[in-house]
């Protein structure tokens, strides 16, 4: 137990590096608005950590700094985006269990941004029974069922806490040789993040957005190298490694450019910022055809 929560913490520190990395340094950046034919736009540096695939958990950073990151900037995109709760009688087999409890995972910290009792109340109900037919009940048990209802109105620490279960199930459904599942969940997770990033991209078309947005690159690399493993082994994976590996093909199309300034690094206080000029350019196609991927990804897993 105590490694475990060991593993978490360094899980955090983690995300919490990344999360702030991506808001100094975007800071610091040039601003440029992306053209109707060449897309240039700035973009923060990051860093992949390669670790062996069964650690899937820990080096794809948790799903819920999505929902972190538009808190941050303020953006409460449109709500209906989720995918509803009660569509849960439709997910009848192992695999789309464990992809829609990553799923819904997400949606409860998207949609906890709005405050919705009755909703949250609904999708930690979802969350529950899809982790017992998978074999997660002793994961999600009664005291987490009830520590969930307790952090609904604390909007970050529920979302840290939603984290640290993609990673118990990780750990659990791994230890019990359900390798296959655990994949499957974090996977959920990812696809349906990235789905509710592009499609508020699509209304908001900020800078912070697309920068964050391009961010997802090494992430996508890390979470292929995890799931190419199963390829061949069901027609769901085939679907979803596919769709994933042309995503990449995309953001790989982009040329990144970097210039540090000097100082590179100062500090303000408690705060260490980057300060370098970054672009990214390519054709604007590439962009549009991520954004389609990942909406025709996310709803053929939904569906």
């Amino acid at each position: 137990m105590a490694d475990k929560y060991k593993r978490y913490i360094i899980f955090l520190f983690g995300v919490a590096l990344i999360i702030t990395v991506v808001i100094l340094i975007t800071r610091g950046c040039e601003k440029h608005a992306p053209s109707p034919i060449e897309l240039t736009d700035t973009i923060t540096e990051s860093f992949p950590v390669p670790l062996p695939s069964k650690d899937i958990a820990y080096y794809i950073p948790s799903p819920q700094i999505t929902n972190l990151y538009l808190k941050k900037l303020g953006i409460y995109p449109n709500k209906t985006l989720v995918n509803p709760y009660t569509n849960i009688e439709k997910y009848t087999t192992s695999e789309s269990e464990a992809l829609m409890l990553g799923v819904f995972v997400v949606d409860l910290g998207y949609i906890n941004l709005y405050r919705e009792d009755e909703s949250t109340e609904n999708y930690i109900k979802a969350i529950s029974r899809l982790a017992r037919d998978i074999g997660l009940g002793s994961v999600f048990s009664s005291d987490v069922y009830r520590r969930l209802m307790q952090l609904r109105n604390n909007q970050d620490s529920l979302q840290h806490y939603l984290s640290f279960l993609i990673v118990t199930s990780n750990d659990y459904l791994r230890t019990n040789a359900q390798q296959r599942l655990a994949t499957l969940v974090v996977t959920g997770a990812w696809i349906e993040s990235f789905y509710l990033l592009c499609q508020t991209y699509k209304d908001e078309t900020s800078s912070d957005l697309l920068t964050f947005l391009y961010q997802q690159k090494y992430i996508l690399d890390n979470l292929i190298q995890a799931v190419k493993i199963y390829y061949k082994t069901s027609s769901t994976f085939d679907y979803i490694i596919d769709t994933l590996i042309e995503m990449a093909y995309n953001f790989d199309v982009l040329d990144f450019r970097y210039t540090y300034k000097n100082p590179a690094i100062t500090r303000e206080k408690d705060i260490y910022v980057v300060h370098n000029s970054c672009e990214i350019s390519g054709s604007a196609t590439a962009l549009e055809k991520i954004l389609n991927l990942s909406e025709e990804l996310r709803n053929k897993i939904v569906q």
